[in-house]
């Protein structure tokens, strides 16, 4: 963060600033008081208080999840390891009306508003547009919510109805606590991570910090051997690239987690291709950094988790309109995609917002090289989902966290 200036948010807490011609960014220092929590037993002691408060309001136990075996193979524990990807809906995009913002709010991106309290939404903005939920002000109320959020990741890996534990790589996108709660929080339980702050993220103008992508990984699975991340040309998105080493196997893995432009159209679908161009370049350029005797590209896996915001190729008049098919054909080594491209299948995201209801796959774990999945993680069933979608009392957001279980070939 060298090129961030320390500033002081509205709550007279440490954030970070960094503004540029093309880049106003806002994150959270480490400095909060949910660090007084020091260990693993108060952090499920807090999630269980929150659970038990919004059980008063209907059943908030989180939704039931099944592992699917992907292959009879039966590999051996020193070779595999977990992964999960999991679009939170950031607490900027989610807020209600009245609700003190760490910063003043702006009437452009760098032009301050008079108003510092986020109360000057229309009915469409206010809870991010998810006014349908009943009780959205203790759903989504992220002082609540965040430990929530936190209780998903936690529980990625559940390998029964007593057992839970973090999958081993945790993909985030719409991360905006990342510094201040995530990061110190996930700590506790032996994870590392690192983050991306989007340039001119939407939450920054109505005075929040900004949100990004991030990536934890379990420090007894793996090592960190390097990290970098870029914006793309077009758009304010991100990418963040980290090549980590899988410590029983010594073998090196190439991890990527990015956030694609938002919203249906042809235009931003246009735009959605130039981004995953400009990806599929920057991993190449990753990939010859890794200090590896491997000359090969394809003989180094890569893992790519994110929000693409695009439907899956078949869902498309031509599967050349589609901006995944680039990853599909990709002529410098296919990737192929964890769960099923189609959206008869499953959903990764089903939410109503306003008076409209979407149930859409936009999430994805993409894979290439020497690795092979064993084991998916179902999406919930339809079931079990509340009457208005996600989020809800027992979903903190309105995408579904997936994962899957590799081993390397």
């Amino acid at each position: 963060m060298n090129s961030f200036t320390p500033v002081k948010d509205q709550f007279g807490l440490p954030a970070w600033q960094d503004i540029s011609e093309n880049r106003f960014i806002r994150i959270e220092s480490e400095v909060v008081s949910d660090h007084a929590l020091t260990t693993t037993e108060q952090v499920w002691k807090q999630i269980r208080n929150v659970r038990s408060t919004q059980q008063e309001y209907g059943p908030s136990n989180l939704l039931s999840r099944t592992w699917i075996p992907s292959t009879p193979l039966t590999p051996t524990t020193e070779n595999t390891f977990s992964v999960a990807q999991f679009n939170a809906l950031a607490e900027g995009l989610s807020a209600g009306p009245n609700v003190p913002t760490p910063f003043t709010p702006c009437l452009d991106d760098d032009t301050p508003s008079s108003n510092n309290i986020n109360s000057n939404k229309n009915p469409v903005e206010m809870y991010g547009g998810f006014t349908s939920i009943p009780h959205p002000e203790l759903i989504l109320d992220f002082e609540l919510r965040k430990w929530r959020l936190l209780e998903v990741l936690l529980t990625s890996d559940q390998a029964d109805d007593t057992t839970v534990k973090p999958c081993d790589l945790l993909a985030v996108e719409e991360m905006d606590r990342f510094y201040g709660f995530f990061a110190p929080m996930l700590r506790l339980f032996g994870y590392h991570g690192a983050f991306c702050p989007k340039r001119q993220s939407p939450g920054v103008s109505m005075g929040w910090y900004s949100d990004g992508c991030a990536l934890f990984w379990n420090q007894q699975v793996f090592e960190v051997i390097s990290q970098r991340h870029h914006g793309y040309s077009v758009g304010n998105q991100v990418a963040l690239h980290v090549v980590l080493r899988h410590q029983s196997s010594n073998r090196l893995l190439v991890v990527v987690v990015t956030h694609l432009k938002a919203k249906c159209s042809a235009a931003n679908e246009m735009i959605r291709m130039t981004q995953l161009q400009e990806l599929l370049v920057q991993i190449e350029e990753t990939i010859k950094d890794v200090p590896s005797k491997v000359h090969d590209s394809n003989q180094i896996p890569v893992i790519l988790l994110g929000d693409f915001n695009t439907d899956p190729p078949a869902t498309f008049p031509s599967q050349g309109a589609s901006s995944l098919n680039q990853l599909i054909t990709a002529s410098n080594g296919c990737f192929q995609s964890l769960y099923p491209l189609d959206s008869s299948t499953h959903y990764t995201t089903w939410k109503a917002r306003g008076s409209e209801t979407v149930k859409r796959i936009i999430d994805y774990i993409f894979y290439r090289g020497p690795v092979e999945p064993v084991a998916t993680l179902e999406v919930p069933e339809e079931t079990e989902l509340e009457p208005t979608k996600l989020p809800g009392l027992r979903y903190p957001s309105d995408h579904v966290l997936i994962a899957g279980r590799f081993h390397f070939l």
